[in-house]
């Protein structure tokens, strides 16, 4: 499980009382490890250069080291550290890792990093042993010894073995516990530590850090260290970004533990009852803008700032809307024989010999009638140690069928970006960092035949490895063969097809030589406002339904939520629109001959709804009235609350409702 709890709480109060939240006193806090004063070091477990390190490298050791004094964790905690995981042995790599525990057991407990008897275990293991294999880079969570649940890091672009320093921070309130590393939330899952015995019955434990090593080892060392024991019922918000392998910025108040504001997915802890106010960027940093914020998987508001009062653990989810879509897609890399060996190949793109300056490929692809404003690029490469540049650059070239690429074909060139690890693709199975996205662009491209060439720079000798394997081109424009440079543009692309390089069985033996990449055309924006008419309420919290149809295409229905001002925004493709606004009981609206071009911003479409459309048959008659009698004088909780028949949004059906109704009766919605 990763970036999202398996647990999620339903009860929610919306009521918003300003609350402010005073940071909790950190009654553990080790900024370095200058010395052991208030630890009890067991085993092998010693400071030295201002670290704790509980394992040398050496094979067969086992330390611990526990706060001298229990920590009442009645209402939770929140535990922050630093580590690091150096000089692994040279023959057998890296060992087990270390852990971090809570226990009702001993302050001289030397336990290993799955914990035991009486003991919550969060273990960051760089040497993970599950039946079916054995892994590194993982965290497993352990209750009693026995394994509850594990995650890799490699989804999340973190690696523990990389020798760096890390940061982990581990929550427990309102009975969720939340692991996070370097900012990212990991997992979460629901534990009660107390009926599993792991807290004494005053409510404290001890707690502290184990690692060990048999054949494999490496120095397990904890930089810093603190530890903040709740004085008062608390609760979790876990603040996700729903975004494409981006995360979002979301400004929020100190939590207990003094941290606000994060990138998501990250973790918060509050006092329970704590009001809450969350405020997402308006634009990613790849370009997608604020649709809409989610509780719980609920739509919520339209509004970039989310209000919230934590009566109960929640999920806050920040839900963003593409303003691109894919205009060429090759499809996700896949493995293929490679000397008789199933690989995952990439082709060698860069500056990288001299007798290969210009070591290229180029895949061809294609631009629709209308043409495109490429504004973003993704594209599956991996590092070629020894040869990081400083960046990728990219060539798009003219292409005449599938002839090769001359000198003067070129109409378009550029950076894309900074030569860097990439992300996690999800659709390949593991973890890896090998998908790169590159927004940002502004690209216009007619319609026609093109070559897409990317590369390594910035340094005299530089590459990336492009992987191939991708499996959604087009049978037109696949060859038997790759267009690839040494030198350009003497002698320039030639045909490449060694036959060191096969198919796998049942594999489409052209696609050894499609590399994989995305192209993102820029979409038109419709922007306006809607007013609900007759309405004191919040409207960021109604949801509008929106037919959009489309002249002489097709007809799609979306819902949107605006902000608080009423705001809205629609990302669509080219063309002329009828768009068609509905609401749960306003007659619908429709504005015609709404038309954007390539990438254009349409904005003033502005839309007043009419009130009453109680049962929501888009008129308002006496079946209208009828359900607003049914409903009169009712409050929500009430038999018969019907949230429809409140129409002017204060909570209850009185004569203002009725008001209304008598004042729109007879009012038709738009077809």
């Amino acid at each position: 499980m990763s970036r999202a709890t398996r647990y999620v709480a339903r009860l929610l109060c919306w009521a918003f009382v300003a609350l402010a939240v005073a940071p909790a006193f950190a009654q553990i806090n080790y900024p370095n490890f200058s010395s052991s004063a208030g630890l009890n070091l067991v085993g092998t477990a010693q400071v030295t250069a201002n670290r704790l390190r509980l394992t040398e490298n050496r094979m067969n050791q086992q330390g611990a080291a526990w706060y001298s004094t229990k920590q009442n964790l009645t209402y939770g905690f929140s535990t922050t550290f630093q580590f690091q995981f150096t000089s692994p042995s040279p023959e057998d790599g890296f060992g087990y890792g270390l852990a971090f525990h809570v226990q009702n057991v001993a302050a001289t407990l030397n336990v290993n990093e799955k914990g035991g008897a009486g003991t919550l275990t969060v273990s960051i293991a760089t040497f993970f042993q599950l039946p079916e294999g054995n892994y590194t880079n993982v965290v497993a969570i352990y209750l009693n010894g026995e394994l509850v649940d594990a995650v890799s890091l490699f989804p999340n672009t973190i690696d523990v073995t990389d020798q760096q320093v890390h940061t982990a921070r581990v929550d427990y309130a309102g009975g969720w516990l939340t692991v996070s590393v370097d900012g990212e939330a990991i997992m979460a899952l629901v534990i009660d530590l107390a009926s599993a015995g792991v807290l004494d019955s005053s409510g404290s434990a001890w707690v502290g850090f184990s690692a060990r090593t048999v054949l494999p080892y490496q120095n397990n060392d904890v930089l810093s260290w603190s530890l903040t024991a709740f004085a008062a019922p608390a609760r979790t918000l876990i603040i996700l970004g729903d975004n494409p392998y981006e995360g979002v910025s979301v400004s929020a108040p100190a939590d207990l533990a003094n941290t606000g504001n994060g990138v998501t997915p990250f973790v918060r802890v509050y006092p329970a009852g704590a009001a809450i106010s969350l405020t997402a960027a308006t634009l990613s940093s790849d370009g997608n803008e604020f649709e809409k914020w989610q509780i719980d998987d609920d739509d919520y508001t339209g509004d970039p700032e989310l209000q919230i009062t934590l009566d109960d653990n929640h999920i806050a989810t920040a839900v963003y809307e593409s303003t691109k879509a894919p205009v060429w897609d090759t499809g996700a890399p896949h493995t293929v024989l490679s000397s008789g060996n199933e690989v995952y190949l990439g082709y060698i793109s860069g500056n990288y010999s001299t007798t290969m300056p210009q070591r290229w490929s180029a895949i061809p692809f294609r631009i629709p009638a209308g043409g495109a404003v490429i504004s973003q690029v993704d594209a599956n490469w991996f590092i070629v140690d020894g040869y990081q540049g400083t960046e990728v650059r990219y060539i798009i070239w003219r292409r005449t069928g599938l002839n090769r690429p001359v000198d003067g074909d070129q109409v378009a060139q550029g950076v894309l970006g900074p030569y860097t690890a990439g992300v996690d693709d999800p659709r390949i199975p593991g973890g890896e960092n090998w998908l790169h996205r590159y927004s940002g662009l502004n690209l216009f491209l007619p319609e026609g035949d093109y070559y897409l060439t990317i590369y390594s720079a910035g340094t005299t000798f530089s590459a990336l490895a492009w992987l191939t394997g991708a499996d959604m081109q087009p049978a037109d424009v696949e060859q038997d063969f790759m267009w690839r440079s040494a030198q350009f543009p003497n002698p320039g692309f030639e045909q490449y097809a060694p036959a060191s390089i096969q198919p796998k069985a049942g594999q489409d033996p052209k696609d050894r030589w499609n590399c994989a990449f995305v192209l993102y055309g820029k979409l038109a924006v419709i922007r306006g406002s809607i007013t609900l008419g007759d309405y004191s309420g919040d409207p960021s919290l109604i949801p509008i339904s929106v037919r959009l149809r489309k002249q002489g295409g097709s007809e799609q229905t979306r819902t949107i939520y605006t902000d608080r001002n009423g705001n809205y925004s629609l990302w669509v493709e080219p063309g002329t629109y009828e768009v068609s606004f509905k609401a749960n009981h306003w007659l619908r609206v429709n504005l015609a001959g709404v038309t954007l071009g390539l990438a254009e911003e349409v904005s003033g479409q502005d839309a007043t709804l009419t009130n009453g459309d109680i049962d929501g048959d888009n008129e308002v008659t006496l079946f209208d009235f009828g359900e607003l009698v049914s409903a009169f004088g009712s409050m929500p909780g009430d038999e018969n609350w019907n949230p429809n028949a409140d129409l002017d949004g204060d909570e209850e059906v009185t004569l203002f409702d009725f008001g209304i109704l008598v004042q729109n009766f007879g009012a038709i919605g738009d077809e």
